[in-house]
Formats: structure tokens, sequence, C-alpha cells
């Protein structure tokens, strides 16, 4: 029956191709990552992610943070480890990234593998202290206000501040290839190592 056969047609899901175009602006907002309720607030449903990530169009990071599977499986492991780095922050919203994770982040040349988990620092409170877990290395200690900052959703250390971090200790050229980097950027190393 040609009527049914055109009415299956119609009803039978789309083959997921690409990413449809509000994904595509949420992932230029989030600087090629998002969260699960960046999603939601966009309108995009939890269903739709998973047909997305089942499409093989998505990679879930971390915990419901996503990006384009095509671009994760091009990036390094110093790439990866950047954006495992920026997910796990975006799910812990008072932790910074610091040390390699912020580095990485920040685009600055790392020598070597990266750490098997990303690194983030608590504000110093009562009660809060370093720990270890599987999603990573939780730190705690006071970041001046203005080496706190954002990249997408995720909170990160400054550029001089993850440069100074990484050459507390980093083996002499790790640390001397990070901090010349970040001072020809235009951060300032030296300031930050006063903290």
């Amino acid at each position: 029956n040609p009527s049914s056969t055109a009415l299956n047609a119609a009803l039978m899901p789309k083959v997921l191709n690409h990413l449809p175009d509000d994904v595509v602006r949420l992932l230029a907002a989030g600087r090629g990552l998002f969260s699960a309720q960046a999603a939601r607030a966009a309108g995009i449903s939890s269903g739709r992610l998973r047909r997305l990530v089942a499409a093989d169009l998505l990679t879930r990071v971390w915990h419901g943070c996503y990006m384009p599977t095509a671009a994760y499986c091009e990036l390094s492991a110093w790439g990866k480890h950047g954006m495992e780095a920026r997910a796990l922050s975006i799910a812990s919203p008072d932790a910074c990234l610091t040390n390699w994770s912020a580095a990485a982040v920040w685009g600055l040349p790392l020598l070597g593998k990266p750490p098997p988990k990303p690194s983030v620092v608590w504000p110093k409170v009562p009660g809060r202290g370093s720990s270890s877990t599987s999603p990573g290395r939780f730190l705690v200690a006071d970041i001046p206000p203005h080496h706190r900052t954002e990249f997408g959703d995720a909170h990160v250390v400054s550029r001089a501040w993850a440069a100074v971090d990484v050459a507390r200790k980093a083996p002499l050229a790790s640390a001397l290839v990070v901090v010349d980097a970040a001072q020809r950027s235009g951060a300032n190393v030296v300031e930050a190592a006063r903290h």
C-alpha cells in the first residue's frame, strides 16, 4: 500500500549524520564543550543528547559534558586532558583548574605525558582539605580573584598562575617552556610567583 509506505517513511527517525545547528551554537558558546545543564537551558533534551552520542556525533567527555566526537578523536593526549579537566571544572563550580590541567586548557606548550587525572583547586574554607578521587585531584588554596577566570563554562586559574604552578614542580625544561610561553602571551608570571 503506497500510502502506508509514505506514512512509515515520514514517521521513521532521520539518520543523524551531522550536528544540528542548535548544538553547534551551544558548542561555539562553550568553546567546544557544553554541559547537559547548558543543553537543557537551550532546549536540548537528554534524549536528544543520547541519540547524538549513539550516532557517534557527540562524545561524553565526563559526567554530563559533551563535545563533538570527531574533534575529540583528533585531540592530542594533552588536548584530551584539557577537555576532561574543563568538564571536571564545569561539574565542580566552586573549583578552578590549576597546574598542568590549567596549562593544557590555556594551550601552553607541555612536554611529556599528561597526568592521569585533572587538577582543580578549591578555595580555602574550614573543614575542606585536598583529596584525590577517581575524576580528579582536588587541592585547596587561596587564589587571588584576579587569577580566577573562565574558559567557556569552566573555571580556571590565569595563564600566569598556571605557568607558575607547573614550574614549581616540573622538571626544569618543562618549567622553562611553560613559563616562557605564558610570559610571551602577556601573562605576568613574576606577579603570580609572588603569591
